[in-house]
């Protein structure tokens, strides 16, 4: 499992670095060196799902050790991390963007999750033409119209319910299904 998870990281990263931006490119980003490649993240390090932000950073180390260690980097760059809490508050979260972009000179945001602090600053992201890979990170707006600098591994919610519902009613076949729903309510 974790062996899988390592593989699926680095193909979204290869994809994130490649694919938006072109390898041929790569030197003249903000964040990359010759020897490095700086990725910044925010986490609920100290706030109510401090024990998500606690893991998203663990796993993010395991990876940047992985990327180091086994494969000698990304194209010989050597990876580094920044780690900024934002408590998973939104006008936190866009207070500490601002410093991972302006004072850190990240080149692209890892593992962000949250869609109430995520969503505040997607005006930032397309502003500032910072790449993010989010995780957790779900409500339709985020990617109602496409964002270019937002890449995501998962449906959003409104897809996810329509395939849970498609499932419950025509492969489990239930007749007459309650479904309840359960939903974060916040900024």
């Amino acid at each position: 499992m974790k062996k899988k998870l390592l593989r699926v990281a680095g193909v979204v990263l290869c994809v994130l670095l490649l694919g938006s931006f072109g390898a041929t490119r790569a030197t003249a980003e903000v964040g990359v060196t010759d020897d490095t490649i700086l990725f910044g993240t925010f986490q609920d390090m100290s706030g109510p799902a401090a024990y998500l932000g606690k893991m998203c950073t663990a796993a993010l180390n395991i990876w940047m050790k992985y990327v180091n260690d086994e494969l000698g980097g990304i194209n010989g760059r050597k990876v580094k991390l920044v780690v900024e809490d934002n408590k998973y508050d939104p006008v936190l979260t866009k207070t500490v963007f601002t410093k991972l972009v302006d004072q850190h000179k990240v080149f692209a945001l890892l593992t962000v999750y949250g869609s109430s602090p995520c969503t505040a600053i997607l005006d930032d992201l397309k502003k500032e033409k910072i790449p993010v890979v989010a995780t957790i990170a779900s409500v339709q707006t985020m990617f109602d119209p496409p964002n270019r600098y937002m890449f995501w591994y998962a449906a959003n919610g409104q897809d996810e319910g329509i395939l849970f519902l498609d499932y419950v009613v025509n492969d489990l076949k239930a007749k007459n299904p309650k479904i309840g729903i359960c939903y974060q309510e916040d900024e």
